[in-house]
């Protein structure tokens, strides 16, 4: 079970080399399907003294100059990633060496553009030796959800999105490289990733 004394605000900027046409359609799902997600406060401290963290004063004001008209954020330099979470409530559970999600979270950007949602999501970080393991599920309407896991290198992706799903089918074998993949998960281990959450919950 998640302890909640070690309970703590994070933000996350994350690499993931997926198809453009991925992170275009999870965009549009994003903004036709969650009109019931609240948008994103990024005028919060928190994410201006998180992201003082990464980035100098330059690129700090640079992209917080149009938070407080606009609401939104442009990401510089370590934090200019393909997703861009500007506020996550993570639980350290030392059991399984993970960070855990306890909350909805704020995503702001994905791939240099614009969302700025509130969505239901599961993120998992798991500590390895020498790497770490994201495991990411967006649950944008009861119907619509986007799960992605980055580990070693490689990438396993499902969706309930069928675009989403034949982007990946087309595009995905040809981004091999190496020991670079991406793969489909199956419906067995997404469900068996939220099953175990919600045991621990």
């Amino acid at each position: 079970k998640a302890d909640s004394t070690f309970t703590l605000n994070s933000i996350l900027a994350l690499n993931i080399k997926l198809p453009e046409e991925c992170y275009t359609r999870i965009i549009e799902v994003m903004n036709t399907n969650g009109s019931a997600n609240t948008v994103a406060d990024n005028s919060d401290e928190f994410i201006y003294n998180a992201m003082a963290e990464y980035l100098d004063d330059k690129k700090l004001n640079k992209a917080i100059e149009n938070t407080a008209s606009t609401g939104e954020i442009k990401p510089q330099g370590n934090l200019d990633r393909n997703i861009f979470i500007s506020k996550m409530a993570i639980a350290y559970v030392p059991s399984k060496r993970q960070f855990i999600t306890t909350e909805p979270i704020q995503i702001a950007t994905i791939n240099g553009n614009q969302v700025n949602k509130t969505i239901n999501a599961k993120i998992v970080i798991t500590k390895r030796r020498s790497t770490a393991r994201y495991t990411l599920y967006f649950e944008v309407s009861k119907y619509d959800w986007f799960y992605i896991d980055y580990y070693l290198g490689s990438v396993t992706v499902a969706s309930t999105d069928k675009e989403f799903n034949e982007i990946i089918k087309e595009k995905g074998p040809k981004m091999t490289n190496g020991k670079f993949r991406i793969r489909t998960a199956s419906p067995r281990s997404v469900a068996n990733f939220l099953t175990k959450l919600d045991i621990e919950d």
